[in-house]
């Protein structure tokens, strides 16, 4: 049976913080939709080419970006209430430049890992610190020239001088102007 190719008429991508994904919302002219009803999330939405494109972010409560995977998990299963053709995690994703990673890359995931979720109860203890493999897609990889790799998430920053490097002018107090660096010290 021949498949029709299918077209990608919407595309969301999930980012951890806003500010983040603001040169890629002002680059593309996207509008901020109206408050989400359900969670802080907030969404911008505008068209590329004859895509609708879609930016998620967490939101911002008390002044502080939601940070960590109880924020990604809420913001990712309402986005996908949208019907998405496309789901893309935009950001680091646990790549580092000393993996070989670089600004720009595209990886499909082919495993993802959850770690610092410290729960010292024998067998608990495994089950919180996650391994899974992803379902893979050989022929998305070879299509588009996609580099493969693991997608790793926490709930803290081992680092924080090395986050403040890898995204922005290290300056003595928060916000930071972010500013992706061709290559981070991580």
């Amino acid at each position: 049976t021949a498949h029709a190719a299918m077209r990608t008429n919407t595309v969301g991508f999930v980012v951890a913080w806003q500010v983040v994904a603001a040169p890629f919302i002002g680059a593309l002219k996207l509008q901020k939709r109206a408050p989400h009803a359900r969670a802080p999330i907030v969404v911008h939405e505008g068209s590329y080419k004859d895509a609708t494109v879609l930016v998620y972010s967490p939101g911002v409560v008390d002044g502080k970006s939601l940070v960590g995977t109880d924020a990604a998990f809420l913001t990712a299963y309402l986005a996908a209430e949208d019907g998405l053709d496309l789901f893309v995690n935009a950001g680091t994703c646990g790549g580092f430049a000393k993996r070989g990673g670089t600004v720009g890359d595209v990886y499909c995931c082919d495993e993802f890992k959850h770690h610092d979720r410290r729960v010292p109860i024998p067998g608990y203890d495994a089950m919180c610190v996650g391994h899974r493999r992803a379902t893979p897609a050989p022929g998305l990889v070879s299509k588009l020239g996609l580099k493969t790799g693991l997608c790793t998430t926490g709930n803290s920053f081992r680092n924080p001088f090395c986050l403040l490097i890898t995204y922005g002018r290290l300056q003595k107090s928060w916000p930071v102007t972010l500013k992706p660096r061709k290559n981070s010290c991580c």
